[in-house]
């Protein structure tokens, strides 16, 4: 004969697994929404610091391109130097005006320009693309040529 009620003891039992799933679904959404700040807190901070090491890299360049020119354009016409440099992300362009470099450069956040002066008047041209470069300082009558 086929039972028309479930007994006490089944009832209960179904109850306690729905209790625990939803007790477990309560834990991971709790534990989710107090993970989802720390990984942007993480993410931004990452990308901060990421911005701060191209600036140095880019502060370095800067400083080794004018040293160089400096060098070269005191020792006179035949002088040539060759420097091997790291270009890294987020420079735009390069420019070479009378005795100035000026670096443009665009980490989408901020935008910004690293001035440099040097003794001599500066012409060429410096390819933007990341990574290492070898780089030829000449001294010429008129200045230094800067090219890589």
């Amino acid at each position: 004969m086929k039972k028309l009620y479930k007994p006490r003891s089944e009832i209960f039992n179904l109850m306690g697994r729905g209790q625990v799933s939803m007790e477990f679904l309560l834990i991971m959404g709790v534990a989710f929404v107090m993970i989802i700040p720390v990984l942007i807190l993480f993410l931004t901070q990452s990308q901060d610091m990421q911005e701060d090491v191209s600036a140095a890299q880019v502060n370095k360049l800067a400083d080794e391109l004018v040293d160089a020119a400096d060098n070269v354009y005191y020792l006179g016409t035949p002088s040539k130097k060759t420097i091997k440099a790291y270009m890294p992300n987020f420079i735009e362009s390069f420019n070479f005006t009378s005795n100035r470099i000026i670096i443009n450069v665009n980490t989408g956040s901020r935008q910004y320009s690293i001035f440099k002066v040097t003794a001599a008047n500066l012409t060429g041209t410096l390819s933007t693309e990341v990574g290492l470069h070898v780089i030829e300082i000449t001294a010429e009558n008129n200045g230094v040529k800067i090219e890589g």
